[in-house]
């Protein structure tokens, strides 16, 4: 058996090294935790600092059809001397196809090139979680956020930086700190170009109204692990420039002040004599593993798109709203009951390309689709010919068997009663109950959907999590599930269910955006946003309320794409554009767009899909794009003639620093490629 050298060039820091993963039982079967490390050659072509040749010699049989790609693994040190040191992925190449390679007689080296390069084209993004957590504080500054005590503090600018460590560290130098362990990194969502970088010496300098994330991992327990915020003063600070570099104070953050998975802690900035000059407030999400590691690293679509020559047509909540206020023209409610079976299966066969639904939990941990945080639970009287009254209850309070069982009316009911002549909404909703056909029933779970909508029918799933309104009031009051937990549910049934389908999550909540982003490595997420718009409804969370913060956010979480209101693309001319420079796709929304006329300007501004209503009755085409395709491609694949190449999404914006690989861009979607 021949022995083969593979090599390939790589940027890495210390603590990192670069793995290959691939097809045969040597790259370990394209699971990442069988992988199998390089060695670090001498700098010998001296391009940078930090680039170096990595190769390893292995047995591979003549004939052996290669496939592979490369990635490169941080080592995180943990705390506990007798538990296993952690690797994550920091970067890996996310081609649509991997590495070919067939091994012949003369084989003896592979020369691959660059890391991250095929074809002189840059295809590789950062890596997901796959056994260690991360830790995020975020900071909107602000005169509220960071209060100073001293009066010679509040005219000062600061610097502020991040430092992890284990709170059972030797602290007498042998300290886990010393080595970048926790991969600390920063962004300014208020800066062009956001995006996440290792800190400089300083960190970030604060400006009012900036809004900085804070990020690092560790392989330990949380529990054990101790965040703090150095302030210093910046260079940019009147009348202070002899205190340039100098720490002014600390704010730390034990995992008392950080319980559960998010939330807002307040802690004292402590000054060099330990005594309190300030208090600081800030947001935290703790990013866990998945429960269900998500290692295959064969495919992906996190970010991937193909020109399809037309924006897809997405079906709101199947086949369209059917309820709302009573004083509501008939025609806008679709016939079909929404957020059901019947409703996403008429909408597939009537030629959508996806269908968006809505997907939320319910107290038993079942996963659930339906709109409104909320329902109304119909008391009847005892009384015959007595009226109805209506309790208010939430989806998160009741089981999947009392949704399902009990006589639920939708938050409208109370004005339709009110209303002489029901015609004035065309559906008496829920009347499935009265209805033997379970396609009608409502709260259908989302592993009944994955499995009984056609797979040809691709899926925009919206994932509801509650938010502050911008008036201050909360979508939901009390306590809702762990955003972790509810991410691994969904996540877990989309691993076993999902088979080849094309899914997009999407979200109004940037946390759980950026959860379904860090958790798994296949699927690609959709910011949903109102950019502060009241008519759209608008949320109290900083990074949607604007388009700019909205862009930002979604270029330092490296999504796919974003989804605005219409109004939100009518009101800011250049918006679609703006988007498409950031690389991303858009998604828009909204009431105006049931009409045709609105979809067709739309079109003509190069968004990538519109979701509207009734697409059953007003869709524009007559079938969906991908069965298109899928019979095209079964179709040719038993003739001589080559298949038709998809051209590439033309909007591909690189920002390229050699030193650093990085990149931002999407690339042309197989949606097919999992089909034989």
């Amino acid at each position: 058996m021949p022995l083969v050298a593979i090599q390939v060039s790589a940027c890495t820091s210390v603590g990192e090294a670069v793995f290959i993963c691939g097809n045969i039982p040597q790259f370990g079967e394209w699971q990442i935790n069988k992988a199998c490390p390089l060695k670090a050659q001498s700098n010998r072509n001296n391009e940078s600092n930090t680039r170096r040749i990595w190769t390893r010699n292995f047995e591979i049989e003549i004939g052996t059809k290669l496939q592979f790609r490369f990635l490169i693994i941080r080592k995180l040190i943990n705390s506990a001397p007798n538990e296993n040191h952690l690797h994550t992925v920091k970067k890996w190449e996310t081609g649509m196809e991997p590495r070919n390679f067939t091994i012949q007689e003369t084989t003896t080296v592979i020369e691959c090139g660059k890391f991250g390069e095929i074809d002189n084209i840059k295809k590789w993004d950062g890596g997901w979680m796959t056994g260690n957590t991360e830790i995020r504080l975020s900071l909107f500054y602000n005169n509220d956020s960071v209060v100073m005590f001293n009066e010679n503090f509040k005219s000062l600018e600061f610097s502020v930086s991040l430092s992890a460590y284990y709170l059972n560290d030797d602290i007498s130098g042998n300290s886990s700190e010393l080595f970048d362990n926790f991969n600390v990194q920063s962004c300014v969502l208020t800066e062009p170009n956001a995006e996440f970088q290792p800190q400089s010496k300083f960190g970030r300098h604060l400006k009012k109204g900036s809004y900085v994330v804070f990020s690092a991992q560790t392989p330990a327990n949380p529990n054990n692990t101790g965040l703090t915020l150095n302030f210093s003063a910046a260079p940019q600070s009147n009348n202070h420039s002899h205190l340039f570099g100098s720490v002014i104070g600390q704010a730390h953050f034990l995992p008392s002040n950080l319980t559960g998975s998010s939330g807002n802690a307040t802690v004292p900035i402590c000054g060099n004599r330990s005594r309190p000059i300030g208090q600081i407030s800030v947001s935290y999400l703790k990013i866990h593993s998945p429960t269900n590691l998500w290692l295959d690293c064969s495919r992906t679509f996190c970010r991937h798109f193909s020109n399809f020559n037309r924006a897809l047509d997405v079906g709101h909540r199947g086949s369209g709203k059917s309820f709302g206020a009573a004083q509501a023209v008939q025609s806008e409610f679709s016939a079909i009951k929404e957020n059901t079976l019947a409703s996403f299966k008429v909408a597939a066969q009537s030629g959508a390309d996806m269908i968006e639904f809505d997907l939320q939990m319910t107290k038993d941990n079942q996963l659930v689709v339906f709109h409104d945080f909320s329902c109304l639970l119909s008391l009847k009287m005892k009384v015959a010919g007595s009226h109805t009254d209506y309790h208010r209850v939430y989806v998160k309070d009741l089981t999947l068997k009392q949704l399902q069982e009990l006589q639920i009316d939708h938050n409208s009911a109370n004005e339709r009663a009110e209303v002489s002549s029901p015609s004035l909404c065309s559906v008496d909703l829920f009347s499935a109950l009265d209805c033997s056909l379970e396609e009608q029933q409502p709260f259908p779970t989302l592993k009944m959907v994955l499995e009984e909508v056609p797979a040809d029918c691709g899926f925009n799933i919206e994932i509801k999590y509650p938010m502050i309104l911008d008036n201050g009031d909360a979508e939901v009051p009390g306590e809702y599930c762990d955003i972790n937990t509810y991410v691994d549910l969904i996540l877990h049934d989309i691993k076993n269910y999902a088979g080849s389908r094309i899914i997009f999550f999407s979200s109004f909540s940037p946390e759980i955006c950026t959860l379904l982003r860090k958790k798994q490595n296949v699927y690609p997420v959709i910011f949903l946003t109102s950019c502060g718009s009241s008519e759209l409804g608008a949320y109290k969370h900083v990074v949607g309320s604007t388009s700019d913060f909205s862009i930002n956010f979604c270029r330092a979480e490296r999504l796919l794409g974003i989804a605005p209101g219409d109004l939100n693309v009518y009101s800011e001319i250049d918006f679609v554009d703006r988007c498409h420079q950031a690389a991303l796709i858009v998604f828009v929304w909204g009431d105006t767009i049931n009409k045709r006329a609105e979809r067709n300007k739309l079109r003509s501004m190069g968004v990538e899909a519109l979701i509207y209503d009734r697409s059953h009755d007003c869709r524009d085409w007559d079938q969906s794009i991908f069965i298109i395709e899928r019979k095209n491609k079964e179709a040719l694949l038993g003739s001589s003639i080559p298949l038709p190449q998809r051209s590439p999404h033309p909007i591909v914006d690189q920002f390229n620093d050699d030193n650093a690989e990085d990149e931002n861009h999407f690339e042309e979607f197989d949606f097919f490629g999992l089909i034989p």
